[in-house]
Formats: structure tokens, C-alpha cells, sequence
């Protein structure tokens, strides 16, 4: 008798381990952003990193788990999703808020420190369980191109660079992902430079666009494009007519100080 009552303590004790393995340091449950996959080879390597959202931007999560109830779940390692259910909570609701369906949501970046832990809190084999994932909340993302206007000669090079910000502020980033002419007629991309710049090359007269496209996790895309006037300085410049008659020529541009007499031709 004492000893199965010995037995009957033991795999009770064990039973308690595992499900307090599970909720001490989150073996067995695994919190991340909804598309990836714990069982996947290459989930390990960067399986705790921190999710980067910004203001506005939504991201839904997802709880996994290792199914103890499964012979040889120990073994096999295999993370399901949580059937159960799941309560949903932000440590900064100022920041990053958490529905009821484990969407999370950047609100705010006041007050400094911008990372929040967002929790998913279950209960297991009558064990309460908490897992959490780290949320880095960033502002509103943002591009502008230097000069933002421009006019060049034909076979004249300019370069011009984009600067990121983050809530309105150059924030260093680097998160280009391509620049683009939207004629390579009128201005093509000579180079690509290190320091978020690009070398133009005017080609031939026109006008056009080059346009910056930068990506933020996971899917973000944001831009921001340069008018670029190409001329011939070699062609003279047809005269200016009066646009409520265009049929004639402006008339004379006179002296201020002397309008009597026209002002020479330039």
C-alpha cells in the first residue's frame, strides 16, 4: 500500500513540475505575431525578439503550446495553437492596447521608454499560466526627399538624399528599400550612395519624378517623391505670351524706374 501510495506521489509531483515548468519560464508556451511558426527551423534563432509596430499599425498574435496530454508530447516538441481560452492584457494601455482576440495595436509614444509587454494569460492543467511577448511601439513614420523641387541641365549629375523621421524628427534610420525614376528618359539613378543619397544623371529635357520607398516591419511601406525639370540650355526659351491671348506676345518688360523706354531684350 505505501508503496503505491509512493507511486501515486511521484507522477502526481512530476505532473506539478511540468505545469510549473510551463508557467515559471514559459517552456511549453510560446507568444508571437500571428504567421509564424514555432515548429518552423529557423522560429529559434529569433523566436524571443521584440515586435516592432508604430502608431496606428495592427498586429494579431498568437499563443502556442506543447500539448502535454499527447504520449511522448516531451519528445516530440510539437506547438499547436492554444485551443483554449485566452485573457489578453497591455502593461501600457497609453501605448499599445490588446483586444480580445490578441490584436495588438500601437496608440502612443509619449513618456520615454516606448517598449511594452503584452501578456496572454491561460490556465492549464488548473494551473494558471502567463506568457508575454515585448512590443516596441515607434511613432509616425516618415520620408522626405532633398531638395524636394529641382530644375538641371541636360548631362548635368545632382545628388539628392532622403531623410527618415519618426513623429516628424530625422531618427537615423535606415530603411530604404529602393529609389525609382519615373522616366529614365529625362533622369536616370547614376548611383547609389551609402548615406541614404542617390546620384542623378539629367538626360534629356522633361520633367518626371524620383520617388524613395522605405518598409517598415512587417509590411509598411511608406514614400516620398522629388519633381525634377530637366532643361537644354543650348535651346532658347520660346517668348512668354499673355494666356488670355496667346495668339500675341507679351508685351515688353519696362524699366520701373523708366518706363517709358522698353527694357533691352535679355
Amino acid at each position: 500500500m505505501k508503496k503505491v501510495l509512493a507511486l501515486i506521489l511521484a507522477v502526481a509531483m512530476l505532473a506539478t513540475l511540468n505545469v510549473g515548468a510551463l508557467a515559471g519560464g514559459g517552456n511549453g508556451f510560446i507568444l508571437t505575431a500571428k504567421g509564424r511558426n514555432p515548429n518552423d527551423d529557423d522560429f529559434w534563432p529569433i523566436g524571443k525578439d521584440k515586435i516592432t509596430i508604430r502608431v496606428g499599425e495592427s498586429v494579431p498574435l498568437e499563443l502556442f503550446y506543447l500539448d502535454l496530454d499527447k504520449p511522448d508530447a516531451d519528445k516530440n516538441e510539437f506547438y499547436e495553437p492554444y485551443p483554449g481560452k485566452i485573457t489578453w492584457r497591455s502593461e501600457d494601455e497609453t501605448k499599445v492596447t490588446v483586444s480580445d482576440s490578441g490584436v495588438v495595436t500601437g496608440v502612443g509614444t509619449r513618456g520615454g521608454h516606448n517598449q511594452v509587454l503584452v501578456y496572454a494569460e491561460v490556465y492549464y492543467h488548473s494551473e494558471k499560466i502567463e506568457q508575454y511577448v515585448a512590443i516596441n511601439i515607434e511613432g509616425e513614420l516618415t520620408v522626405e526627399i532633398e531638395p524636394a523641387e529641382l530644375t538641371l541641365n541636360v548631362g548635368q549629375q545632382k545628388i539628392i538624399r532622403a531623410i527618415e523621421k519618426e513623429n516628424g524628427v530625422e531618427n537615423g534610420d535606415k530603411r530604404i528599400v529602393d529609389w525609382a525614376t519615373g522616366d529614365e528618359s529625362v533622369v536616370s539613378i547614376k548611383e547609389y550612395l551609402a548615406d541614404s543619397s542617390v546620384a542623378l544623371l539629367a538626360v534629356s529635357p522633361g520633367t518626371t519624378t524620383i520617388t524613395v520607398t522605405c518598409k517598415a516591419w512587417p509590411d509598411i511601406l511608406y514614400s516620398a517623391s522629388c519633381k525634377v525639370t530637366v532643361v537644354d540650355p543650348n535651346v532658347p526659351k520660346p517668348p512668354v505670351t499673355d494666356p488670355d491671348n496667346p495668339d500675341q506676345p507679351t508685351p515688353p518688360v519696362t524699366d520701373p524706374d523708366n518706363p517709358d523706354p522698353p527694357t533691352p531684350p535679355v
